[in-house]
């Protein structure tokens, strides 16, 4: 069982904060996709909006305002993570791993989330090159994905197109 996770942010900048949590997950060969706006902390710069993003993602944001609050949204990923110790793999854990750190003050559990490299997940696997190699040409094609959920079922079979699950 494997768990993948990626977000969608309101810049590039250092201070963005996320908009959308998407979650893959691989249970006996089978993908399953979840994924979530968020609304917008009260403790988060929303200065921090960049309308060239919004043209990117194409979320807008004022449905941002609509959407569930990060502490429900923090319930629903930490129900959905927990088969998987709280771990959830990304292309860019650096990036990633900041995200959940504004999510989870904003909710009542101590709960952490882990996020880890895809990177050392294949490592562990020991996949041969001709399993990387299939990997990496599905991440070529799905780099510009442009919603968190879409990415991390993107990441998902892309794992799962190395023959592994």
């Amino acid at each position: 069982m494997t768990c993948f996770i990626d977000f969608e942010t309101s810049s590039q900048n250092a201070d963005s904060w996320p908009i959308e949590v998407g979650l893959a997950t691989i249970v006996d060969n089978e993908t399953r996709v979840w994924g979530s706006l968020i609304r917008p902390s009260a403790h988060w710069d929303t200065n921090d909006w960049n309308s060239v993003f919004q043209k990117i993602h194409g979320i807008e944001f004022e449905e941002l305002q609509e959407a569930p609050v990060s502490a429900d949204v923090v319930d629903q990923l930490l129900m959905r993570m927990e088969p998987y110790e709280h771990t959830a793999y990304a292309r860019q854990p650096e990036t990633a791993s900041r995200l959940p750190e504004l999510l989870l003050p904003e909710h009542t559990s101590y709960q952490q989330i882990k996020i880890v490299s895809i990177g050392n997940l294949l490592i562990n696997r020991g996949l041969a090159v001709p399993n990387l190699e299939r990997i990496n040409r599905y991440f070529q094609r799905t780099l510009n994905v442009p919603r968190a959920e879409l990415r991390a079922a993107a990441l998902a079979f892309a794992f799962k197109s190395g023959g592994v699950s």
